[in-house]
C-alpha cells in the first residue's frame, strides 16, 4: 500500500480456525524514519493481532473503542493508514478463498 512517501510492504499471517490475525509485519518501506521509524516496531503491530478478518480495521488517532479500531502511531497517520489498508487487502482476499474454497475443507 502507499504511505506518506513509499510503498509499505506487508506479510499478513491469518488463522484460519479463528479468522483472526497472527501477525503483521512490515517487508518494506522508504517512508520518512523521524515520522514512521515506528511502523516496523513489534509494539505498534501486535495492535493488529488478534483482530477479526471479517471486518476491516479502521485507524484511530487516541484510543481503540472498538474490536476493528487499530491506534495510529502518532505523527504517522497516513503510515497507519497505509499497513491498515493494506492487512484489510489481505483479510479481504482471505475472505474470498475461504468462502471458495475453506469452508470444504474445514467442514
Amino acid at each position: 500500500m502507499q504511505g506518506y512517501k513509499s510503498k509499505i510492504r506487508l506479510s499478513v499471517s491469518i488463522d484460519v480456525k479463528t479468522d483472526q490475525v497472527i501477525e503483521v509485519e512490515v517487508l518494506e518501506h522508504h517512508e520518512t524514519p523521524s515520522y514512521a521509524c515506528d511502523v516496523t516496531e513489534k509494539w505498534f503491530l501486535k495492535r493488529f493481532e488478534g483482530k477479526k478478518a471479517n471486518q476491516d480495521l479502521e485507524i484511530v488517532k487516541m484510543m481503540a473503542e472498538d474490536q476493528n479500531e487499530v491506534v495510529a502511531i502518532t505523527g504517522a497517520t497516513i503510515t497507519s493508514n497505509a499497513v491498515a489498508k493494506g492487512v484489510n487487502v489481505c483479510m479481504e482476499n482471505y475472505r474470498e478463498i475461504k468462502e471458495a474454497v475453506l469452508d470444504e475443507i474445514f467442514k
